[in-house]
């Protein structure tokens, strides 16, 4: 009786065996699939890391520019002041 019981575990032993080597098959249709999709979502966030950089020096650039303006706005008036104050 316990030789049968134990020949029945040895042999769902084998099963879950090649069941597990199936699983753990790195060529079957659902693991390249996942392997697919796991690279695609690699060069997506590589992709948007890049747009993120760039909207940051962007961002930089504008507040520069914004920055200037207000420069050059102070200096335009200081100029005119001082040519009207020539021409008087």
């Amino acid at each position: 009786f316990r030789q049968k019981e134990l020949d029945g575990m040895q042999d769902k032993l084998k099963d879950l065996e090649k069941e597990m080597t199936k699983l753990n098959d790195d060529d079957t249709p659902l693991t390249r699939n996942i392997r697919t999709l796991e690279n695609r979502l690699d060069k997506a966030m590589i992709k948007y890391n890049e747009a993120q950089s760039i909207r940051k020096t962007y961002e930089q650039i504008v507040k520069r520019l914004k920055e200037e303006r207000i420069g050059f706005d102070n200096q335009l008036a200081a100029i005119e002041r001082t040519l009207k104050a020539k021409e008087k």
